[in-house]
């Protein structure tokens, strides 16, 4: 079920299984709102033709117009998906997604561990440079060797993260590829 209002344009009324007069005579656009607001469901009658047996005959019958529940559909967790309850695929996509969560928090887990253990090693690298610089080249540098080493370290850093950043952005999207690859393969099994 779903309704559009736009100025100036006449309101689209859409409800699933009732019939198209019973829709633009009886349901406005108010219904809608209140049947998700106030979380009620609305019935309405309608007249059906029918026929048994070379018997022609018509039946009035009553049904749930507006529902704000939907029992057919089943939102997928961490997402804005739905499925239809009962496919073979819910259980494969819920499965494919968890999956991908837990190896994209491995990698943020990977990325963080390693890099922290690159940078203490590029820390120690530059003081121990600056030591062996100041011990073999004191009288030709002076104080100036430092401030380029640190340039130069803090550049190091800037590349490598910038590296980490780039592999992270790639293995996320290979994931995020890989997720739609399996959720709509599994909507067609």
């Amino acid at each position: 079920m779903y309704a559009v209002r736009v100025d100036g344009k006449k309101d689209t009324k859409k409800v699933k299984g009732v019939k198209n007069n019973v829709v633009a005579q009886t349901i406005m656009f108010d219904d809608y709102t209140r049947c998700l607001n106030e979380e009620i469901e609305m019935t309405r009658r309608q007249s059906c033709i029918r026929s048994k047996l070379h018997e022609v005959y018509t039946i009035s019958k009553s049904k749930i117009a507006l529902s704000p529940y939907d029992d057919k559909r089943y939102v997928v967790p961490n997402s804005t998906e739905t499925l239809a309850v009962g496919t073979l695929a819910d259980t494969f996509v819920i499965y494919v997604h968890i999956n991908i969560y837990i190896t994209i928090m491995f990698l943020h887990f990977f990325i963080f561990s390693y890099s922290v253990y690159v940078l203490l090693l590029l820390l120690f690298f530059m003081y121990y440079l600056n030591f062996v610089l100041r011990v073999c080249l004191f009288t030709f540098f002076k104080y100036s060797h430092t401030i380029y080493l640190l340039l130069l370290c803090t550049i190091i850093i800037i590349i490598y993260t910038l590296c980490f950043y780039v592999l992270y952005k790639y293995y996320y999207y290979v994931f995020y590829v890989l997720y739609k690859y399996y959720y709509y393969v599994s909507c067609f099994m």
